[in-house]
């Protein structure tokens, strides 16, 4: 959330909730326009229960998309990337429930991510936590 200033956010982050912005809590499935992206590669979508965001501040334009929601019959940014000068900048929105966190396709987004924030060339490279203490059932 952007708080008293969510134009500084914005530009920091690529997008900040504000007055305006809408949320909806509910099924979606989150889909991958950039399949060939480090972080998003090789995935198919996927279907959560959890919390969207869309119509925030920013300048989508700068950002490189990698993860929407159909939300007022448009796709929407969920999962983003933003390089400013040396730094690299993952927004996500999903992951607002817990259980969320339980799904080991969300935890791979989530471990990928780090290390491609963190510059490595690997970012599978935490990828054998993805199931450590996950509630996942047979």
């Amino acid at each position: 959330e952007g708080g008293p200033d969510p134009g500084a956010v914005a530009e920091r982050m690529g997008l900040s909730f504000t007055l305006g912005s809408k949320f909806r809590h509910g099924e979606y499935d989150l889909v991958f326009p950039q399949p060939g992206h480090p972080i998003t590669r090789g995935f198919p979508a996927i279907h959560f229960t959890d919390e969207t965001y869309w119509n925030m501040r920013g300048d989508v334009s700068r950002l490189n998309i990698l993860g929407a929601a159909v939300e007022d019959n448009a796709l929407r940014p969920q999962l983003w990337t933003l390089e400013r000068r040396q730094s690299r900048i993952v927004g996500c929105i999903p992951g607002h429930y817990t259980w969320t966190f339980d799904d080991p396709l969300f935890r791979i987004l989530v471990l990928r991510s780090i290390c491609w924030v963190a510059k490595l060339e690997n970012v599978d490279r935490l990828a054998e936590l993805a199931l450590v203490g996950a509630a996942v059932r047979p």
